[in-house]
């Protein structure tokens, strides 16, 4: 039940398929692909195909600066490798948050506010995957 919830409220949120929320799926890789897929209108998302393998990994490849810009190589999340990029910050070269860290922020928010619960912030930078958010709403239902 609790289970469910929690890949009802990550797709939603992300607004990304459901069967891309696993397990062992990194709630990191989740924002940044939904960050991705935001900019795309809708007939460039039936043509891209994910590799859920990739979205098991924590880390970005290919992370370059140019100017005031920041890009993220993330062809590592799709089976062909074409060069797709992220920018991360805005036109005139703010530092702040990334994009998928807001997106984090409020997936944060949201599993809170849902489940009625409140996890600590030092506990949160700990969470890596759907499966231990799962255990962490699920010890602080309890």
């Amino acid at each position: 039940m609790v289970k469910d919830k929690l890949i009802n409220l990550i797709s939603e949120t992300l607004s990304i398929d459901k069967t891309l929320v696993f397990e062992d799926a990194n709630l990191r890789s989740l924002c940044l692909l939904s960050n991705y897929l935001e900019g795309l209108d809708k007939v460039d998302k039936k043509k891209i195909k994910i590799n859920k393998d990739s979205l098991k990994k924590n880390v970005f490849e290919n992370v370059t600066y140019k100017g005031n810009y920041l890009f993220a190589d993330i062809s590592f999340l799709f089976e062909r490798k074409e060069n797709k990029s992220v920018i991360y910050k805005d036109l005139r070269g703010r530092d702040g948050f990334y994009n998928f860290e807001i997106l984090e922020v409020l997936l944060i928010l949201e599993i809170e506010s849902k489940f009625d619960i409140q996890i600590p912030d030092e506990d949160w930078d700990n969470i890596l995957t759907v499966d231990q958010a799962l255990n962490s709403i699920e010890e602080a239902i309890k």
